[in-house]
């Protein structure tokens, strides 16, 4: 649902997680908010990942 805090996320062994996620992801930390990921950010994750790619080859 909108607004959902998660807590920590902690895992005794290796665990392998899918999250999917319909808007944008708010991290922070007691002090407040440190950083928001959202569609436009991955775009342009992507877009660089990609600009790399045809620059190695």
């Amino acid at each position: 649902p909108n607004g959902m805090l998660h807590g920590a996320t902690t895992a005794l062994e290796d665990t392998e997680y899918l999250f999917i996620c319909n808007g944008t992801v708010l991290f922070y930390d007691e002090d407040g908010f440190t950083a928001v990921l959202g569609w436009e950010e991955l775009e342009r994750i992507k877009q660089a990942a990609e600009g790399q790619k045809a620059a190695a080859e």
